[in-house]
């Protein structure tokens, strides 16, 4: 996957070039998926819902990429993804930052192993 090249709407899902081995040696296909993000945290938490299915939680989860933006245009800004820590749950994928990154507005590409 080349980041947003490949997928650039929120919601689009792509099979990568990546596969995950089991426990059992069973091979799984690692997918990506772009996920919109309406508010990033104030020096908090905050939930947005990612919509699949379910996730092969052996696999688990990578954040492969985060962009995002000032809501106010046309400012333009990258965030460093290490500033903010990520979990994954059934619903949510959780982004939680030490910092007030309220004004800011994204995306977040997420990688998985569906079940």
């Amino acid at each position: 996957m080349e980041d947003f090249k490949v997928q650039t709407a929120a919601g689009a899902v792509s099979l990568t070039n990546q596969t995950f081995v089991d426990a059992a040696g069973v091979v799984h296909p690692i997918y990506s998926k772009v996920l919109s993000i309406v508010t990033f945290p104030n020096a908090g938490t905050a939930n947005t819902a990612h919509g699949l299915a379910a996730v092969n939680l052996e696999c688990g989860f990578n954040v492969r990429k985060v962009n995002a933006r000032l809501a106010v245009a046309p400012t333009v800004t990258m965030l460093d993804k290490s500033q903010m820590s990520y979990k994954l749950d059934a619903t949510n994928l959780i982004i939680t930052a030490a910092a007030d990154l309220h004004l800011y507005t994204g995306e977040v590409v997420i990688e998985y192993c569906p079940v």
